[in-house]
């Protein structure tokens, strides 16, 4: 990341940029008990594939399953913020960023796809721009914003699975294949009033007006060749009708019709801030926003799923709480501390996505978030600095209906009842540099866990963990040439430092998503004997970093 700002008389420019890539093997997801069917070569009589046969982090080997992943994200920005007169400035931001996803599998000899499209290659991408421009005004008891934005995103799905020994490649289309695009423009009118008609008070209502355009069309046929002993097949997400061209085996998982839709709504915020004691702020607040819903790849909305049921999903947020401040009295020096209690709810969802056959899955719900945080942080000697964080969610489905049933009153999945993180770090100076020593204890609560059996919310729970984290950094201060006085940061990084084996994410299947062509694996039962899937997380490991800041 880089940016650098010019000031000047009237205001300031800064232009700035970022850049991230990562790469890595994709594992699988693995059974956390063995399972009848589902063996780590995919073929009967070898090893069965869980954690507790194969090994807590065991993966398939290479030549039967190899899957890398390769992120890539650019951006470059410029903001402006021009003094119009002595109490209004005009500001302006404008931004492009690329984004690139690419999923390479060499091999496929595990799951229950067929030797035609044993590979894939997924290389979805997105390019955006968006400008946003308002005005400020400080006036004698208040100060107002207004301003509008506009965001435009092309989105295209690009995927193929194949296979070289018949015939097929990246381009040329395997019996699944797709590439759809979507275009979508976000734009909103907004105004906001900072209301102080007390030094101690501070009144905030706010209003903005968001429209939401989303169109979808399908280059499946321009991008990828059709070979002639395949066909080709493909449906209408509008209509249900269908294309077929010759004996129809490579399928085109988009939807050969285009379409668009469009939709606004009104935000209404407000929020009160009272200094009621130089060390006591009470503050509360209401919004509403609403979003348009995930479209997905191959299984979401315009792709798979009429686009007549897209509606736009709305939030409410209400929240109230207390922050202390207090400096230097007795023991505290410079204390910290907060309570907030919220309540979400987030209505009309269209919950679209595939689920372990590859079926695709559609659910309307509403959804209901209470919980509180609670934060603390001090440096109760002067190098030493503690803080801690805790979170309690109680997360349910006011409503969840799929397929006509109803799961009403279930737990939404993977939201933590309980979270907390406590630690502290040490300043010790030597000599001009300072070295810091740093320890922090993470605490994830237990989360209900999806079922992939039912498409829906499940009643099993996956286990709460807890992770214990070191950290050593050395704080350098260095004169870099036309850069003036400038440190340099040397860190070094230990996580997990107890080896715990945890997982991170688990999820109820019925073992289809494992068995090889020919297999038959039992459909289990969702509580104590349901089969779950899990990604582990990181077992001890140490990395370190080198930072330069100028």
């Amino acid at each position: 990341m880089s940016k650098t700002i010019k000031s000047f008389s009237a205001g300031s420019f800064e232009f700035g940029g970022y850049f991230a890539r990562s790469v890595a093997y994709r594992a699988p997801i693995i059974p956390t008990s063995p399972y009848p069917g589902i063996y780590i070569t995919g073929s009967t009589g070898s090893v069965p594939y869980s954690q507790k046969t194969s090994g807590y982090y065991s993966t398939p080997p290479f030549n039967v399953y190899e899957k890398q992943d390769e992120n890539r994200f650019w951006m470059v920005y410029a903001r402006e913020n021009i003094r119009l007169d002595s109490s209004t400035t005009l500001h302006n931001l404008t931004y492009y960023q690329n984004y690139k996803r690419t999923h390479s599998r060499l091999h496929d000899l595990f799951y229950s796809f067929g030797q035609n499209e044993a590979m894939e290659y997924n290389d979805p991408h997105t390019n955006a721009i968006g400008d946003k421009i308002w005005l400020t005004t400080r006036l004698p008891l208040n100060k107002a914003t207004l301003g509008a934005y506009y965001i435009h995103d092309d989105y295209n799905t690009r995927n193929n699975f194949y296979s070289t020994a018949y015939g097929t490649n990246t381009t040329v289309a395997g019996p699944f294949f797709r590439s759809g695009n979507f275009s979508q423009n976000d734009f909103a009118l907004f105004a906001q009033d900072d209301i102080h008609p007390i030094r101690m008070l501070h009144i905030v209502p706010g209003i903005r007006f968001v429209s939401f355009q989303t169109a979808y069309n399908d280059t499946a046929l321009q991008d990828f060749t059709i070979l002639p002993n395949q066909g080709y097949y493909a449906k209408c997400a509008l209509t249900g009708g269908h294309l077929q061209i010759g004996n129809g085996n490579s399928f085109d998982s988009g939807s050969i019709c285009g379409s668009h839709a469009s939709r606004n709504g009104i935000e209404p915020s407000i929020s009160v801030n009272a200094q009621l004691l130089p060390w006591l702020t009470a503050y509360g607040s209401y919004s509403e926003a609403y979003r348009t819903p995930a479209v997905g790849g191959a299984f979401g909305l315009f792709a798979k799923i009429n686009p007549s049921a897209y509606g736009l999903e709305q939030g409410q947020y209400y929240d109230a709480g207390l922050k202390f401040n207090v400096e230097n009295r007795g023991f505290l020096h410079h204390f910290l501390a907060g309570i907030d209690y919220f309540h979400i709810r987030y209505a009309k969802q269209s919950l679209s996505y595939a689920i372990g056959g590859g079926q695709s899955v559609f659910a309307t719900g509403t959804s209901i978030y209470d919980g509180a945080n609670l934060f603390v942080d001090d440096n109760p000697l002067y190098n030493l600095f503690v803080f801690g964080n805790l979170s309690l969610i109680n997360a349910k489905y006011q409503s969840y209906v799929t397929g006509g049933t109803s799961y009403n009153g279930s737990h939404v999945p993977y939201v933590p009842a309980v979270n907390f993180n406590v630690g502290a770090y040490y300043d010790i100076p030597m000599g001009g540099m300072i070295l810091q020593p740093k320890l922090w204890y993470q605490y994830t609560g237990s989360q209900y866990m999806f079922d992939d059996t039912t498409g829906a919310p499940s009643n099993v729970q996956m286990p709460a963990y807890g992770v214990l984290n070191m950290a050593l950094k050395l704080k350098v201060p260095v004169r870099l040439p036309y850069a003036g006085r400038n440190t340099v940061d040397v860190s070094l990084t230990a996580l997990n430092v107890t080896n715990n084996r945890y997982n991170q994410y688990e999820i109820v299947g019925a073992g289809g998503y494992f068995s090889p062509p020919g297999a038959t694996v039992p459909t289990p039962a969702v509580g104590s004997n349901a089969l779950v899937y899990a990604y582990p997380g990181a077992p001890f490991g140490i990395y370190g970093t080198v930072a330069v800041h100028f």
